[in-house]
This record gives structure tokens, sequence and C-alpha cells, in this order.
């Protein structure tokens, strides 16, 4: 499957799931899906604790089991910048920090 099509799965299922809810938690799976569909080389991890404090949404992990990279699912009602400041309040690694997807 191409990106293109990859990306306009994603958009179908955000649709179809619209009419249901559009909260962080009822779309997780079909961003999980897309996420999982790039990472070909890496495994998505779903809820994978770093630390006591710390469990983000999906842990993409390299094949030597090192982090590539965090996943955090926010509601659209969520203002971001608090978002962050509270991550970042309970020791979310923000030098790792690359970029913000907004997805919905």
């Amino acid at each position: 499957m191409n990106k293109n099509q990859k990306i306009n799965n994603y958009y179908k299922k955000l649709e179809n799931y619209k009419h249901y809810s559009s909260n962080e938690s009822s779309i997780r799976n079909a961003f999980i899906t897309l996420l999982d569909s790039y990472a070909l080389e890496q495994d998505l991890v779903p809820e994978l604790a770093f630390d006591r404090n710390n469990i983000p949404d999906g842990t993409v992990k390299d094949k030597f089991r090192f982090d590539f990279g965090y996943w955090e699912a926010k509601d659209t009602k969520d203002d971001l910048g608090k978002e962050i400041a509270k991550k970042i309040t309970k020791g979310y690694p923000i030098n790792e920090i690359r970029q913000v997807l907004f997805t919905w």
C-alpha cells in the first residue's frame, strides 16, 4: 500500500469514528494502524511506561529495543501548550520532541 492510500484509509476511519465519538481514545486505533504501517523497521508498543509516572500512548522501538519516538494523543478540546507543559513537569524527555502532529 502506498503512502497516499495509508493516509486516505486513516481519514476514512476517522470519518467513521466521528459518528460515535471524537475523543482521543475513540480514534486511537486508526492512528495506531497508520503509525505502525510507517514504522516498518521499528515496533510500535502501546502504553509502555518508561518510568513510574510516564506512560506515553505509544513508543516506537528499534530492533535493538531503543526508544525511537513517543506518541501522545490529545483531544481537540485540549490546550496543547498546557498539555505539553504538564508532560514536561512529569518528566517526559523533552530533548526528543521533534514534531507535533495534528490529526483531526
